[in-house]
């Protein structure tokens, strides 16, 4: 995971014009690849972050251009539904949806 310019020199790969996910044979270990995330910016590698995360991209070949991706509002802290609220007593019954 890093912009283009930080990948190692010894790497074969296409250029890279925007957020993209590589897969690419890894040249210090002969039959083995390496999954590159990267892109010419810091934003452009969060957009590819954010696609392999999220499921959003599908490969079809060793390279894939990541297009315009939504990942949403941010999530506000303690707001995932089956979270145990911290702030005050829980009561056993909550924690089941049949009591």
């Amino acid at each position: 995971v890093a912009r283009s310019a930080q990948l190692p020199a010894g790497l074969k790969l296409p250029t890279v014009n925007g957020p993209m996910l590589l897969v690419a044979d890894n040249p210090v270990a002969p039959g083995k690849k390496l999954l590159i995330v990267t892109g010419r910016t810091a934003q452009e590698v969060d957009q590819a972050s954010a696609a392999l995360v999220l499921g959003k991209t599908a490969m079809a070949g060793p390279a894939v251009r990541i297009g315009q991706i939504d990942i949403g509002a941010p999530r506000k802290p303690y707001d995932a539904p089956r979270w145990v609220p911290v702030d005050r007593p829980v009561a056993f019954k909550e924690l089941i949806d049949t009591p």
